[in-house]
C-alpha cells in the first residue's frame, strides 16, 4: 500500500502546478476534497502521510516561492482520502516594501496537531477550509 499510496501522491504534486494555473483556490481546494475516503488509504497514520509528501516535495522545480502551498494542498488531499479531517489554512503577512506583492503562507492541521510549518511572525489568518472546522468556502 505504501508503494501505491507514494505514486499516487507524486501524480497528484506534479498536477498541483497546473490546477494552480487553470484554477482558483476555492476550486482546487473543492476537487481536493474527496466527497468519501478510499478505503486503501484509512487508518494510515497523518505523521506517515505528512512525510511520504515531504519526501516527494523536498526539492521543488516548480512552485518554488509558494512550496508551502503546493505542500499544503497535496497533504490537505491525501489526509481526506484517508478519512481524517484535515484543515487547510492560510494567513498573510504584513504588508512588504513592494504593496502590490502578498506574502502569505499555507499550512495543515489535523485537530490540535500542525502537520505543515505553521507562520512565524505577525500574521492575519484569511482562510481555513475543511469540515471540522465548520467551514467550507473562502471568504
Amino acid at each position: 500500500m505504501s508503494r501505491m499510496l507514494s505514486l499516487h501522491i507524486w501524480i497528484v504534486a506534479a498536477l498541483i502546478p497546473i490546477l494552480d494555473r487553470l484554477l482558483t483556490l476555492e476550486r482546487t481546494l473543492r476537487l481536493l476534497t474527496p466527497r468519501r475516503p478510499r478505503r486503501s488509504y484509512r487508518g494510515v497514520a497523518p505523521e506517515a502521510i505528512s512525510a511520504l509528501v515531504a519526501r516527494r516535495l523536498e526539492r521543488p522545480r516548480h512552485m518554488r516561492r509558494r512550496a508551502c502551498l503546493r505542500r499544503s494542498l497535496v497533504l490537505y488531499h491525501f489526509l481526506r482520502l484517508a478519512g481524517i479531517d484535515a484543515i487547510f489554512h492560510v494567513a498573510v503577512f504584513p504588508p512588504s516594501v513592494d504593496p502590490k506583492r502578498l506574502h502569505a503562507h499555507s499550512w495543515i492541521t489535523v485537530g490540535e496537531a500542525c502537520l505543515c510549518e505553521p507562520p512565524k511572525g505577525n500574521t492575519v489568518e484569511i482562510l481555513t477550509y475543511g469540515t471540522a472546522a465548520n467551514v467550507g468556502g473562502l471568504p
